[in-house]
């Protein structure tokens, strides 16, 4: 009899030790998405920067994966931001320019799946913070249309710039304090929506879409100031705003780290994947030069150019406990695996569109699936049509309708300043025809639209 008990007990242990590792396993965690805006590969302290240190991202990374070879969508904003948010690239996004050809901001559409829509459906309290970029006021694919409970922010631009760009909270217009800086607010909002959130008993995704080191958020809203430049910066011999550039830098570093002690402080940090990248490489704009302080590390070409220095950007990984610290990978990846990653975190169900790879895999140890090729276009009118894919080491780039295609070896030749296309005609056309089956014809960007509009240089570049 005593043994029988002995044996039921045994097992009764057994079934709740298996339940209880069961739940552990299954337990969805907070996703934290931290996107900056015109910050290079070369921006960061842990990816190369020699001038200033970027301590709290350093440490992220140090917590976790650093990737080497990521991939934007596209090499300005509206088309990477689209590139992310549906889980494919910019031959399938809606977006494909920050302007299309008629002059216009093209808005993400009821059927077109977003990230955010993926993790609500997944159970998922969701939030967008910071810049969309993917809408304008009144029109559909605003944040509370795509699958976000909480947003805050500026539809297309803010009020750094000229022009009615208001802030939204929740779909409502608000006034911000004049004379403030937009990055601030980002902040508040962010950290108060994780103390919140924490309170409850529900997984959180939160998108932060920063603003930082774009060079329009060097002014304050609603007015023609500039942000103060940081001290550190003064005993450079930079131009102004080099220095304001690095100020942002070094603002948007110490928001990372305010955020990571937060969790910590919250005691969620182990139940937190806490993403960082960039929507593409640095600018050369309001009388910045990116060779000021090698914003691009060493690659050729800054943003809106296919070359390397245009669209590979940083990425870090960081989950406390469940991914192993000091990784550094360099599996070819890109903002189309976002989604797929975030699905297999949290054990979502993709839509038919999404087009990307999870990277969950290799940052547990496991075999990593790889991508066939990588695609990338960029473009609103004929002359400005540009492409690129990567096969391996070897990468094809169009710099417009018109060129002949380049051919590069970026594992020997990563500065891209070696073309090899007289050299390997064979490889040109396997480039070409790749490039002719990755992507489908959008009726609002060229060319699925068959004929040049004049005038189109004055659409909007952001």
């Amino acid at each position: 009899m005593k043994t029988k008990l002995l044996v039921r007990n045994l097992l009764l242990i057994s079934v709740l030790i298996f339940a209880i590792s069961l739940s552990a396993k299954m337990q969805k965690p907070n996703v934290i998405m931290i996107m900056a805006d015109d910050v290079g590969y070369g921006d960061l302290s842990v990816y190369g920067q020699q001038f200033f240190k970027t301590p709290h991202l350093d440490n992220l990374a140090a917590s976790g994966a650093r990737f080497t070879q990521f991939y934007t969508g596209a090499p300005v904003c509206s088309p990477a931001r689209s590139s992310y948010m549906q889980g494919v690239d910019t031959g399938h996004s809606r977006v494909r320019g920050n302007a299309n050809f008629f002059y216009n901001r093209t808005n993400l559409r009821p059927s077109d799946v977003t990230i955010g829509e993926v993790l609500q459906q997944a159970g998922y309290h969701t939030a967008h913070i910071g810049k969309w970029h993917l809408s304008i006021p009144g029109a559909t694919g605003q944040p509370q249309m795509q699958g976000f409970d909480y947003w805050f922010g500026p539809l297309n631009k803010d009020r750094e710039e000229s022009g009615p760009n208001p802030y939204f909270l929740n779909g409502e217009e608000i006034e911000l304090e004049v004379g403030s800086w937009g990055h601030d607010h980002y902040m508040r909002h962010a950290l108060k929506y994780i103390r919140e959130r924490a309170l409850k008993n529900q997984p959180f995704f939160l998108n932060l879409a920063l603003k930082t080191a774009h060079a329009s958020h060097m002014k304050l809203i609603g007015t023609d100031r500039l942000i103060d430049i940081d001290p550190e910066f003064d005993k450079f011999d930079w131009n102004p705003s080099d220095k304001r550039v690095a100020t942002m830098i070094r603002a948007m570093d110490d928001g990372v780290g305010a955020i990571v002690s937060l969790l910590n402080e919250l005691g969620i940090q182990e139940k937190t994947v806490v993403f960082f990248t960039s929507d593409n490489g640095p600018h050369a704009e309001r009388g910045s030069n990116p060779e000021t302080f090698d914003r691009n590390g060493a690659w050729r070409g800054i943003k809106r150019d296919m070359y390397e220095g245009g669209i590979r950007v940083p990425m870090i990984v960081s989950w406390p406990g469940t991914i192993e610290a000091g990784q550094v990978t360099d599996h070819p990846s890109a903002f189309l695996d976002l989604m797929s990653t975030y699905a297999d975190m949290a054990d979502a169900v993709l839509p038919s569109t999404a087009g990307g790879i999870s990277i969950l895999p290799g940052l547990l140890g496991k075999q990593q699936p790889q991508h066939p090729y990588l695609y990338w276009e960029f473009s609103f009118r004929k002359s400005a049509f540009k492409q690129a894919i990567r096969i391996g080491p070897w990468k094809g780039i169009r710099i417009g309708h018109y060129h002949p295609l380049e051919l590069y070896n970026i594992n020997e030749d990563p500065g891209e300043m070696n073309d090899l296309a007289l050299k390997y005609p064979r490889y040109v056309t396997m480039m070409e025809n790749w490039m002719n089956l990755a992507r489908e014809d959008n009726p609002e960007f060229y060319p699925g639209v068959e004929m040049d509009i004049p005038g189109a240089e004055f659409a909007p570049t952001e």
